[in-house]
C-alpha cells in the first residue's frame, strides 16, 4: 500500500492513471490536499478527517468518507470555489492530465458538500431552493449555480449516466475561476504533492484507519 510520491513521477503516464485510479488511498490523500492547498492560500485552517479505508473501499457513497473542513465565514465566491473545486484538479494536476474525468462525482460531491455543510449567506441566500431532477436555472448566483449544475451531475450519476455527468462537470471545469484553479495547482504542483505525502503517510502511520490530519495557515 505504500507509496514512493518520488518513484511515481518517474511512472509514464499510462502507469500513473493505472496505479492511481487502482489505489483508492492515493487518490484520497491527492483530493483533500488540493482543497488544503487552496484552504491555506486563503487564510484559512484546514482539518482533514481520513477514512478507515477498510470501510471506504466497501462504500456505494462515491468516496465521500474523506472530509476537509475550513471556515468559509467571509470568503468570497470565487475563494470558495477556489477550495472547493481544489480537490479534483488536484487530481488532474497530480497525474498532469487536464481532460482527466474519472472520478468526477467527487467534484459533484465537493458542492454538495458545499452546500449542506457550509450553507450561509455567503454561499447560499435564504429561500433558494436547487431542484436535482432538470437542468438549474443560469440566473441562479455563481456559487449557487455551479453546486446545482454538479448536483444534477450527481442525479445523472444516480441514474447511470455518466457520461452526461462527466460532461457537466468538465464543462464546469471550464469556468475561469476552474481554469484558474487548475494552472495554479500545475504551477505548485511540488507543493501539492507535499502535502498529499503527508496526509498519506499519517493515514499510512494510523494503519489506515480513521486519521484526523490538522494544517495551519502561516
Amino acid at each position: 500500500m505504500a507509496i514512493n510520491f518520488s518513484q511515481f513521477e518517474q511512472l509514464s503516464r499510462h502507469d500513473k492513471l493505472k496505479q492511481f485510479t487502482s489505489n483508492l488511498a492515493l487518490r484520497i490523500a491527492v483530493h483533500e490536499a488540493g482543497h488544503v492547498l487552496f484552504a491555506l492560500q486563503h487564510g484559512r485552517n484546514a482539518s482533514v478527517k481520513l477514512p478507515a479505508l477498510e470501510d471506504t473501499l466497501r462504500s456505494t457513497r462515491f468516496d465521500m468518507d474523506a472530509q476537509t473542513a475550513f471556515s468559509a465565514r467571509g470568503l468570497s465566491d470565487e475563494a470558495l470555489l477556489d477550495i472547493v473545486l481544489g480537490g479534483f484538479c488536484a487530481e488532474r494536476a497530480y497525474l498532469r492530465m487536464p481532460s482527466f474525468s474519472r472520478g468526477a462525482h467527487r467534484a459533484a460531491n465537493d458542492c454538495l458538500a458545499l452546500i449542506s455543510r457550509l450553507a450561509n449567506p455567503f454561499v447560499l441566500a435564504p429561500g433558494i431552493s436547487i431542484p436535482v431532477h432538470r437542468r438549474p436555472s443560469s440566473s441562479l448566483p455563481l456559487i449557487v449555480h455551479q453546486s446545482a449544475r454538479l448536483q444534477y451531475a450527481q442525479h445523472r450519476l444516480l441514474l447511470g449516466d455518466s457520461d452526461e455527468a462527466n460532461a457537466i462537470v468538465l464543462g464546469i471545469m471550464n469556468l475561469p475561476v476552474a481554469r484558474q484553479t487548475l494552472r495554479e495547482l500545475n504551477a505548485r504542483r511540488d507543493e501539492l504533492i507535499n502535502i498529499a505525502g503527508r496526509l498519506f503517510q499519517s493515514w499510512e502511520a494510523n494503519k489506515f484507519d480513521v486519521t484526523d490530519v490538522s494544517v495551519t495557515a502561516a
